[in-house]
C-alpha cells in the first residue's frame, strides 16, 4: 500500500480524531498499540463495591455485555474519583464469568483510553480466547469513557494534568482491582502507546508494581525525561522527528493542558508531571519489564524520536527480568506472537546481586584506580551472566557520551570474554590508546536486570622507566604516483599510493574517517588495527594501493586520517584526501601497456592482463596466487601506464 505524502498525513490524522490513538499507521486492525491496562474481578458476580479514594464509594450491578465480540463477558460501568479529586467515567469488561483463574491480564487502551480492544482491533480476540480457553487466564479490558472537551481530549486527558494525573486515575482502578478481585497467581499488564505510560508513570511515581507481576509494552514507554526531549541536541530529542514535530507537540499539549498550542517546552511547570523518571524510582525489583518496537516507527509512526526516547527509558530501569525486541516488521503495532509468549508468564524472579567492575595489575587481585602506562592491566566484571553484558567507558571530559545507550559495547567482543565465572579484559594502556595523565571512568551492566556497576574511575598513570621512543616521528602520506610527492586531491578512480614510515610492524592502528565525522577518531575503539585489508607491511614501511571508488568515498567529499604507534602513543600528522567533485578523464600516455604478466613498482607486486592491472598487497596473497615465495627474476618497471586500467587488489 502506498499514498502520497499529503494522502498519508490525512490518514494519519484521521486515525488519531477517529480512535484517540497516539501513534497510529494506516493499519486499522493492527495499530492496537492504543492500548491495555488491567483490572480483575471479585468472587461475587452480582454485585461491587468500588473504593478508589477514601471519599469516593459507588456501587454498580454489573451484566452481560451486549456486543456480540463480547459474548461471554460481563460489563460494568461507574464513575470514579481519584485521588487529585478528579472525576473520571470507566468501563470494565471481563470474561471467565463465574470461573476461577490461574492469572489475570490486564489491557487498556493508548491514545486517549477511549475504545474497545475486540471492536477496533479484532486481531485481538484470538489471542484473548486463547489465553481463556488454553490457559485458564482472565482477561479484563479498562476503558476511559470521557469524551473530549474543547479542543482537548477526553478519556485520560480530560482534566489534562499529564500523566501525573493520568496514572492516578490509573491507580485507582489498579488499586480496587487487586484488593477486591480474584486475579489468580498472577496480574500481568499488556499495553501499547499511551497504554505503556499510564502503566509505567504509575509504577516509577506511584508503586503500581506491588500489584502488577510483568508489563507488557509496545511502542513505549518513553519521555524518561521531558527535558531531554526538550533539548534539541539530546539524543532523545522531539526533534529526532522534524516530520511530526508538531503532531507530537500538539498531542503533548493535549495531554498536559487540555491545549494543543500550549508548548510544554516553553515551562517547568510539566516537567514532573510529564517525565516517567527524572529521578523517579527506576528500581523494580520483583517486576519483569518486556519492551517491543517496530522499526517502522522511523517511517509509519512519530519517527526516530519515539525509538531513541524508549531506549532511553529501558536502559534506565531494573528489575528482575527485562527483555527489549526492535522488529522489523512493524510500526506502532502490536506483536501478538510475543503478547502470547509473555502475557501468561507467572511472577519473575526478584533481583540478584549487583555486579562489580575492578581494575587490577594482576589477574584476580585488589582493585586499584591508577595504573602505568606499560603495565598489563586486569578488569573484572562479576555477577552477570554468561550469556551477554553491556559496558561504557569514556575520557572524564566525555563521560557524557555513557548516558546514551547507544554507545554502550555489547559483550562478547574483541576485549571481554566469559572465562572461570567471570567476564575479563586484559590490555596495555600504552597499546590501547590510553593517554598518560588522563582519567577514564566506566560502567558495566547486566543486561537481563538492567542493574549497572558503580562507576570506576581509572588514571593513566607514566611508567618509572620510560620506553624506548622512535628515532625519528612517523609519518604517513598519500600520492598519486608510487614513492611520489604528497597529493592530497585525487579524482574517484584514480590511484592513491599510500606510505606510512617510522611505525611498527606489530602495535600499529590507523582511522580515517568523514571529515564531518572525523571526532570519532577522538574514541580509540574506533581505530583499525593493521595490517588489514588496506595496508601491508613491506620492506619496513606500510604500504597502500587503492582507489576512492572501491573504499566507497564520495566526490566532493574530503577525509582525514593518522596513524599511531600504540605502544609509544605517537602519532602521524593529520592527513586530509579530498575526492574531486568532477572526475576528469586522464590524458592517455604514450607508454606502451606492460605486456601480461608479473611486474613490480618499486618493492609493490602487480600482475598485468595486457589492458589492466591489479595489486597484490602482501606476500601472503601473492604466495597464495602464484604459488612463488619471492620476487626473483619479476619485471621492474618506473610507473604504470595511464591507458592501463586500476582493477585493484588481485583476487
Amino acid at each position: 500500500m502506498s499514498f502520497s505524502l499529503l494522502k498519508k498525513y490525512v490518514l494519519v490524522l484521521s486515525l488519531f480524531l477517529s480512535t484517540g490513538a497516539f501513534f497510529q499507521n494506516c493499519s486499522k486492525f493492527k495499530s492496537v498499540v492504543d492500548g491495555t491496562d488491567f483490572l480483575i474481578e471479585q468472587s461475587s458476580e452480582n454485585s461491587v463495591s468500588f473504593i478508589f479514594s477514601k471519599d469516593a464509594e459507588f456501587e454498580q450491578t454489573q451484566s452481560a455485555c451486549p456486543e456480540p465480540e463480547y459474548a461471554g463477558f460481563n460489563c460494568l460501568k461507574k464513575s470514579f474519583i481519584s485521588k487529585e479529586g478528579q472525576s473520571y467515567l470507566i468501563s470494565l469488561r471481563w470474561n471467565r464469568v463465574n470461573q476461577n483463574s490461574v492469572g489475570t491480564i490486564l489491557w487498556v487502551l493508548g491514545g486517549d483510553g477511549r475504545g474497545r480492544w475486540r471492536t477496533n482491533y479484532p486481531t485481538v480476540i484470538p489471542v484473548q480466547d486463547n489465553f481463556d480457553r488454553q490457559e485458564n487466564v482472565r482477561t479484563v479490558e479498562v476503558e476511559f469513557l470521557d469524551s473530549p472537551v474543547g479542543s482537548g481530549d477526553g478519556g485520560y486527558w480530560v482534566h489534562g494534568g499529564g500523566y501525573y494525573s493520568a496514572a492516578l486515575a490509573y491507580m485507582e482502578a489498579l488499586g480496587y482491582v487487586h484488593s477486591n478481585l480474584k486475579v489468580g497467581s498472577f496480574l500481568n499488564h499488556v499495553g501499547g502507546s499511551n497504554g505503556t505510560m499510564v502503566a509505567a508513570y504509575a509504577l516509577s511515581h506511584f508503586g503500581a508494581g506491588s500489584y502488577v507481576d510483568r508489563f507488557i509494552f509496545h511502542a513505549g514507554p518513553f519521555l524518561a525525561n521531558l527535558a531531554d526531549a526538550c533539548n534539541n541536541n539530546h539524543f532523545a530529542s522531539f526533534s529526532k522527528s522534524p516530520a511530526m514535530l508538531g503532531t507530537i507537540m500538539n498531542f503533548v499539549g493535549k495531554w498536559a493542558y487540555q491545549n494543543p498550542n500550549q508548548n510544554v517546552c516553553a515551562s517547568t511547570d510539566m516537567l514532573s508531571r510529564m517525565s516517567v523518571l527524572n529521578g523517579a524510582q527506576a528500581v523494580y525489583p520483583n517486576n519483569a519489564i518486556h519492551v517491543v518496537m517496530g522499526e517502522k516507527e522511523k517511517t509509519q509512526g512519530f519517527g526516530e524520536w519515539i525509538i531513541e526516547s524508549n531506549y532511553q527509558w529501558y536502559s534506565q530501569v531494573q528489575a528482575g527480568e527485562k527483555t527489549y525486541h526492535i522488529l522489523p516488521n512493524i510500526g506502532h503495532d502490536m506483536d501478538w506472537g510475543l503478547v502470547r509468549s509473555y502475557a501468561s508468564r507467572r511472577k519473575p524472579q526478584s533481583l540478584g546481586v549487583a555486579p562489580t567492575l575492578t581494575f587490577s595489575l594482576s589477574e584476580n587481585g585488589a582493585a586499584v584506580s591508577q595504573v602505568p602506562a606499560s603495565s598489563k592491566v586486569y578488569a573484572v566484571l562479576r555477577n552477570v551472566g554468561s550469556a551477554s553484558a553491556q559496558g561504557c567507558m569514556q575520557e572524564s571530559s566525555q563521560f557524557a557520551a555513557c548516558d546514551n545507550p547507544r554507545n554502550w559495547s555489547q559483550f562478547p567482543n574483541a576485549d571481554w570474554t566469559y572465562a572461570n565465572g567471570a567476564w575479563r579484559s586484559s590490555f596495555i594502556p600504552s597499546q590501547s590508546g590510553l593517554a598518560v595523565g588522563k582519567t577514564y571512568r566506566g560502567f558495566n551492566i547486566n543486561p537481563q536486570t538492567g542493574q549497572r556497576t558503580d562507576v570506576v574511575t581509572i588514571t593513566i598513570a607514566a611508567d618509572t622507566v620510560s620506553p624506548p621512543q622512535p628515532s625519528s616521528p612517523p609519518t604517513m602520506t598519500f600520492s598519486n604516483v608510487l614513492n611520489g610527492a604528497s597529493v592530497s586531491t585525487y579524482q574517484l578512480t584514480e590511484v592513491v599510493y599510500g606510505v606510512s614510515k617510522n611505525l611498527p610492524q606489530v602495535g600499529t592502528k590507523a582511522c580515517m574517517a568523514e571529515a564531518s565525522q572525523f571526532s570519532l577518531c577522538n574514541d580509540p575503539k574506533n581505530w583499525t588495527s593493521l595490517p588489514n585489508n588496506e595496508w601491508s607491511y613491506v620492506n619496513g614501511e606500510w604500504r597502500s594501493q587503492f582507489t576512492a571508488s572501491q573504499l566507497n568515498a564520495l566526490a566532493g567529499k574530503s577525509y582525514i586520517g593518522f596513524q599511531v604507534n600504540t605502544i609509544t602513543g605517537q602519532r602521524t600528522a593529520n592527513v586530509t584526501l579530498t575526492v574531486a567533485a568532477v572526475p576528469v578523464t586522464p590524458t592517455p600516455s604514450s607508454v606502451p601497456a606492460i605486456s601480461e604478466g608479473l611486474c613490480m613498482l618499486s618493492s609493490g607486486i602487480y600482475y598485468s592482463n595486457g589492458g589492466s592491472y591489479c595489486y597484490f598487497p602482501n606476500m601472503t596473497l601473492f604466495t597464495a596466487r602464484t604459488g612463488r615465495t619471492n620476487v626473483d627474476g619479476i619485471r621492474q618497471y618506473s610507473a604504470i601506464p595511464s591507458v592501463m586500467r586500476n582493477d585493484g587488489n588481485c583476487q
